[in-house]
């Protein structure tokens, strides 16, 4: 949870001088604990001018909490976590005309001769479903009612026609929610031009993790993301590159971009900047990548991916002991979605140790760790880890515990293995083949 004694990109900027404007999907905290925030039950009624007006009050509350501990001088259509999250039943479906509307009211009021950072996270695509949110009423919103700003997006009538054109009379929750997102970016884009905001403005597309299987684990599936950077009014464009760069290195990146590589605001930001690639196209990015989920930690180099599950002694401990009678999985729980798909499509999930090659396994489907020409490159692998883990406080026993290849360890997998995905509401199994069913065409 992010507090306010801690740096954020908001603060960072505000203070030399950026307008910054947060919109969209926090997702960083717990609800607050405000006093005086609205509560409003499950089943109100949001045709209610009296709800509409407690819906507002609430969402300036939120707004106002996450200025103060993100520094961000305007927050605008602030979703506190998933919209299937909200308290008000009726309000658990995607709004895109709510966030873009706060992405082009920020934007509007944005002096064109100051600079301005807007950090604007969109909700495409996620659940709830993206096929039935675009079948809700779109004029009322968790901050309350919504302007319908139709010379931004399209009305969503016009949107279900296109995306039942695309698919042959099918509205899917995927096509639906590309679709969404393509107007938000085309809308956001015209207003920079419209309002000459076009002239040095640096635009980073990507998302936050990748999707199902993989999706909160360390393979790759769930940590490799689209990443596209647009420098409007640069006269160099970037080419596409194969350097290894991660989300912490954006802060770094746009400091170094917004002040000529002036020293550091903090002396303990995890990013290596890119900013010299992304001005000159010329630049390494990271030696590895390094990534952490539950009890897994990994390090990818080279087409080489290692991956290292240890439980805590605690948790072996009652495993070894029978106070647990079936294994956790790597986010220590018996029932994460997420968890229970990934355990369905890849085969070697419960290994301790990982190791993929990625030129003849890109979908990370056969674990070579134990293959006797890949033993230097392990050792080398592990060493890069061992290095990252020593910076923690938290302990990580790298050199694990034989348990967890014991004939009595794999006895406790086997309950939540037979579970399956059944039991996930949102999933049906199957959903996600793996490899995919485009794989001969996918690039390696």
């Amino acid at each position: 949870e992010l507090t306010a004694d801690e740096h954020c990109m908001g603060e960072i900027f505000s203070r030399i001088g950026y307008q910054t404007g947060y919109v969209g999907k926090w997702h960083l905290a717990p609800w607050p604990s405000l006093p005086g925030l609205p509560q409003l039950p499950e089943d109100a009624d949001v045709t209610d001018p009296r709800i509409l007006d407690l819906l507002e009050k609430r969402q300036a509350m939120l707004a106002a909490h996450l200025s103060r501990i993100t520094g961000f001088e305007v927050v605008n259509s602030l979703l506190w976590a998933n919209y299937d999250e909200l308290p008000v039943k009726a309000l658990r479906a995607h709004n895109f005309e709510w966030l873009t509307n706060g992405a082009l009211d920020f934007l509007d009021q944005v002096d064109p001769d100051r600079p301005f950072l807007l950090y604007f996270a969109s909700t495409a695509v996620h659940g709830p479903s993206h096929d039935r949110s675009i079948l809700a009423d779109p004029t009322v919103s968790p901050g309350g009612r919504v302007e319908l700003r139709h010379d931004a997006y399209p009305p969503r009538s016009q949107i279900i026609e296109e995306v039942k054109a695309h698919t042959g009379g099918k509205l899917t929750h995927i096509d639906t929610g590309l679709l969404c997102l393509d107007y938000q970016v085309a809308a956001i884009r015209r207003k920079l031009t419209e309002r000459g905001l076009d002239r040095n403005t640096l635009i980073l597309y990507l998302s936050d993790h990748g999707i199902e299987p993989g999706k909160a684990t360390s393979y790759l599936r769930g940590t490799r993301i689209p990443f596209i950077a647009t420098w409007l009014g640069h006269p160099r464009p970037a080419p596409a590159t194969n350097i290894i760069v991660q989300i912490p290195d954006i802060l770094p990146t746009l400091w170094d971009l917004a002040t000529g590589n002036a020293p550091a605001p903090v002396d303990d930001w995890d990013g290596i900047s890119f900013a010299e690639f992304l001005r000159t196209g010329r630049g390494a990015g990271r030696r590895f990548a390094y990534f952490e989920n539950g009890f897994t930690r990994s390090v990818y180099r080279d087409g080489l991916h290692y991956i290292a599950w240890r439980y805590p002694r605690s948790v072996i401990e009652k495993m070894r002991s029978g106070e647990l009678q079936e294994a956790p999985d790597h986010l220590n729980t018996m029932d994460n979605g997420q968890a229970s798909i990934t355990i369905e499509r890849l085969p070697a999930y419960w290994d301790p140790d990982q190791l993929y090659v990625l030129a003849e396994d890109p979908y990370e489907l056969t674990n070579r760790f134990d293959d006797p020409r890949f033993r230097d490159a392990i050792t080398s692998l592990q060493a890069d880890l061992r290095a990252v883990l020593d910076t923690f406080r938290h302990p990580f026993d790298l050199d694990g515990d034989a348990f967890q290849r014991s004939a009595a360890f794999d006895k406790l997998k086997q309950p939540r293995i037979k579970r399956g995905t059944g039991y996930i509401h949102w999933y049906r199994p199957g959903m996600h083949p793996w490899p995919p069913a485009d794989a001969a065409r996918a690039p390696r």
